[in-house]
């Protein structure tokens, strides 16, 4: 069974992947593009445990991590303040791409990007973390 759910988690982690490559022309375009192997590997892929989460105080839809990555600590800000209570995903340990270049978010420097998955059931769209029991530091690969 575990071996299963990993499986699982790495297609997931595929798809994701491919959406983060290609955003722009995905939302364009609505079709994945192939891409090449050398890309992909461009991305340093981690498993972080959220030590702190909370509300941005300069936005509704953003939440403002602090992550351990085993070797490090960093701040991520995510729009995931629609879909989560800060207090739900403190402890958990969450997928994400840390060589993203800084970027500013409503005044609060983000280093990285918290990878989610949508689907749609029943109509409804979700938005859901990739969370796993992975120990934080754990490389994706």
């Amino acid at each position: 069974t575990s071996k299963s759910m990993i499986s699982k988690f790495i297609n997931l982690l595929i798809s994701i992947i491919r959406v983060i490559i290609n955003m722009e022309e995905l939302m364009e375009e609505k079709e994945f593009k192939t891409i090449k192997y050398d890309d992909f590997a461009k991305l340093e892929l981690k498993i972080g445990e959220v030590l702190e989460c909370t509300k941005h105080p300069d936005a509704d839809k953003l939440l403002v991590f602090k992550l351990n990555f085993g070797d490090h600590e960093r701040t991520i800000v995510s729009g995931l303040a629609e879909f989560y209570e800060p207090s739900e995903l403190v402890g958990k340990h969450l997928a994400a791409v840390l060589n993203l270049e800084p970027r500013k978010l409503r005044g609060i420097e983000s280093h990285g990007m918290i990878l989610t998955t949508e689907y749609v059931e029943d109509g409804q769209e979700f938005v859901q973390v990739i969370e796993t029991t992975l120990p934080a530091g754990s490389i994706i690969c």
